[in-house]
């Protein structure tokens, strides 16, 4: 344990918590490492089932009772961030880490992506881990709404084309694991490639992957440009292959910073971690960001499978086996299966189709009435005139 100032109340603290942490039946608590605005809906989900605490680790420790450590969309940590986390996964903990090279900026309707060091590239890497600095993408994606302007009669009229965004990777048909139990799909929004090193006392366990029809792009120009038919120009370019874009690392890791100098002071230094220690790698920092999320549900509603998917890595790091399969998170969204560019010209002939049928029923209905009430009225007039 790392042990600041050794008071009895601290102690018995300490000592408490470690009892929780292993005992069934308590409140789990999440520390979550986020940026101070853009992740609430990440937080509001984690919330329904955990206690969540909010930290930036800055004094180099990770908050007393913390059951699981989750770092999202990290920037520029510093040394005493990093060994707060290190010292967690040597505690015999669980780490979960969303992060990449790569970092968007909304603003005025406009995607500005920019290059971000989280500064766990060096931490990550001592443990095998690296995240290429480049982004997948992939022709197997989610829609991006996108404002265009078309012209009928010469007068524009503004409108939102739901349109292909391959930086949108859709990820599906990967429900091996626990995590992924009741998630039919995952969007990864600008995530990049992860390469991982033979591990040796270690198991590694590949998560999220893109398609093979995916390819790589280092450009930060990923506002869609449209052509005249209005297509996005996005096109495969290089090596069409299968990318790893989440990554589950268990078993004995050696802390980064055993012949090091501790950076925080009065620490006592844990060289190496239990078998039961656990590193959670996802290689984005934006897919659950509120605006991401907000994007998602544009076109199929409240969309929750990404935080559905954070809260089931969760509950599988701390055994909690039962409510994965209690909850059934995945049964607030159920996604429908993609369909290819045939299918969806056949369902939009088919609703054109219905809708004139309904317009036809609609004019016949009302033309059987008012040949209906002319014949009464014809009766009538007969009636009157006899």
């Amino acid at each position: 344990l790392s042990l600041g100032e050794i008071t009895e109340a601290a102690f018995k603290k300490t000592i408490e918590d470690g009892l929780k942490r292993f005992a069934h039946g308590f409140t789990k608590t999440v520390a979550l490492v986020a940026p101070p605005s853009g992740f609430d809906q990440l937080k509001s989900r984690l919330e329904a089932d955990l206690q969540v605490i909010k930290t930036d680790l800055k004094d180099g420790r990770v908050p007393s009772g913390t059951d699981l450590l989750m770092v999202v969309a990290p920037d520029q940590l510093d040394d005493k961030q990093v060994f707060a986390i290190d010292q967690f996964l040597m505690q015999g903990g669980t780490v979960i880490a969303a992060t990449s090279p790569f970092d968007i900026n909304f603003s005025r309707g406009q995607l500005a992506m920019q290059e971000r060091k989280s500064g766990l590239e060096d931490w990550l890497g001592s443990y095998g881990l690296k995240l290429d600095k480049q982004m997948v993408l992939d022709p197997h994606c989610a829609a991006l709404p996108i404002p265009v302007t078309r012209y009928v009669g010469g007068v524009p009229l503004r409108e939102v084309r739901m349109l292909p965004y391959p930086y949108f990777v859709d990820v599906r048909e990967e429900q091996d694991h626990p995590i992924l139990a009741e998630v039919p799909q995952a969007t990864l929004a600008w995530a990049s490639p992860i390469t991982v090193e033979q591990q040796k006392a270690r198991q590694v366990t590949e998560l999220l992957h893109s398609s093979a029809d995916s390819w790589l792009s280092s450009s930060t120009q990923v506002m869609p440009s449209l052509d005249a038919a209005g297509n996005s120009g996005f096109t495969p370019t290089g090596t069409q292959a299968k990318r790893l874009l989440g990554v589950v690392v268990s078993g004995r890791f050696d802390s980064y910073f055993a012949n090091k100098k501790a950076p925080v002071e009065r620490a006592n230094l844990l060289d190496h971690s239990p078998d039961s220690a656990r590193l959670i790698l996802i290689a984005s920092n934006d897919f659950l960001r509120d605006e991401v999320l907000g994007l998602m549900a544009t076109g199929s509603g409240e969309y929750r499978n990404t935080t559905n998917m954070m809260a089931n890595a969760v509950d599988w790091s701390l055994e909690d086996q039962g409510l994965l399969s209690i909850r059934g998170r995945g049964h607030f969204n159920r996604t429908l299966p993609p369909m290819t560019s045939e299918h969806q010209l056949v369902w939009e002939y088919l609703n054109y189709g219905l809708a004139l049928l309904a317009l036809m029923a609609v004019a016949l209905a009302r033309r059987l009435w008012q040949g209906h009430r002319e014949r009464a009225y014809l009766k009538l007039w007969e009636v009157e005139n006899a």
